[in-house]
């Protein structure tokens, strides 16, 4: 009986954490990576309470199940932040080599294109086309707008 409620209660809080996980905004890679250790973090010491309440012999099952899936969580944060760098390096080498963002070589729907066919995530998809469409309306601030479009690919 205990080890059934012991694996519900444990079941609520990682479900919980992947509830919150997966349905929040999308953070920087860094913020990932920060928020997926908090969370294994969190899953631990509440793995730790269930442990302190149940039998010794469920305490190694849940604290390792507990610890499977913050390394999932911990892993998948890995590798979306590893997705996001490599496909930002790629946009800003071609855009580089092709001087999509220099004063000389700017083409607006070249820009656009590269953006809305990569793979970033939405909302720095959306954050890069409004200073796009910024130095469309205002083509004095390219320097100035370009500069912030490669902070955002580099964060």
């Amino acid at each position: 009986m205990s080890k059934t409620i012991i694996s519900v209660i444990l079941a609520v809080c990682v479900g919980a954490a992947l509830f919150f996980w997966f349905t929040k905004p999308e953070p920087t890679p860094g913020e990932r990576l920060s928020e997926a250790v908090a969370t294994a973090g969190d899953a631990l010491q509440d793995a730790g309470e269930a442990i302190s309440d149940s039998a010794a012999e469920s305490a190694e099952q849940i604290t390792s199940d507990v610890q499977a899936a913050a390394a999932d969580i911990a892993e998948d944060v890995t590798a979306q932040a590893t997705a996001f760098s490599n496909e930002a390096a790629r946009i800003i080498a071609a855009w580089d080599e092709t001087d999509i963002l220099s004063a000389d070589g700017y083409s607006h729907d070249n820009a656009v294109k590269a953006i809305k066919t990569s793979t970033l995530d939405d909302e720095t998809k959306d954050q890069i086309l409004a200073l796009l469409q910024q130095i469309k309306d205002a083509p004095e601030t390219l320097e100035q707008k370009a500069a912030e479009i490669r902070e955002i690919l580099t964060k």
